[in-house]
């Protein structure tokens, strides 16, 4: 099941930058980190797997467990 990405808050699991989620057009993401005007494009097919794998994960990173 494909869930609704847009929106949503995730960051990279070896990053602790949260990023938010928008729509591009019917292909791709556009993934913006959030205070900053940096980001990144990716197709929606591989953020799927990316998901599914762990290595994209919802939500902000916890500074306190990071330590």
């Amino acid at each position: 099941m494909i869930q609704n990405h847009v929106g949503r808050q995730y960051c990279l699991s070896r990053e602790m930058r949260s990023f938010v989620v928008e729509e591009m057009d019917r292909l791709f993401f556009a993934c913006r980190y959030e205070g900053s005007n940096e980001g990144f494009v990716i197709e929606k097919d591989a953020f799927h797997r990316q998901v599914q794998r762990g290595r994209i994960v919802a939500g902000p990173v916890d500074t306190a467990l990071a330590i």
